[in-house]
């Protein structure tokens, strides 16, 4: 994660799944793999396992937050799970109450 410079405004992004949000400090300028990888260590999920959404766009692990129009703390992102090889959950089932962000004590700190 790049350190934020005296002055700016920290970012925060919000990370929705069923009944439970995280939120993170970022920079805009983080990776969606870097993001992920943080999502992880609180999930217990490998972040090869889930996707990030922002509206209905899957963020690509390569890209920036900002690359991605992540632009301001509105932004709000959605955790999908894998199904299987190459095969994702849909949003409305990973909103809905499918498989929950799991009973890791962690995440509920976080939350």
């Amino acid at each position: 994660m790049s350190v934020v410079p005296a002055g700016v405004p920290p970012h925060y992004i919000r990370i929705k799944r069923y009944r439970q949000t995280i939120f993170l400090h970022c920079d805009l300028n983080d990776s969606v793999q870097a993001l992920k990888e943080r999502v992880e260590k609180l999930t217990g999920k490998p972040w090869m396992q889930f996707r990030l959404l922002l509206g209905k766009q899957n963020l690509e692990n390569h890209s920036t937050l900002s690359d991605c129009g992540v632009e301001n703390d509105d932004s709000e992102l959605y955790l999908l799970y894998a199904t299987g090889p190459e095969t994702w959950e849909e949003l409305d089932d990973a909103l809905s109450g499918g498989d929950q962000l799991g009973n890791n004590p962690q995440l509920a700190a976080a939350s």
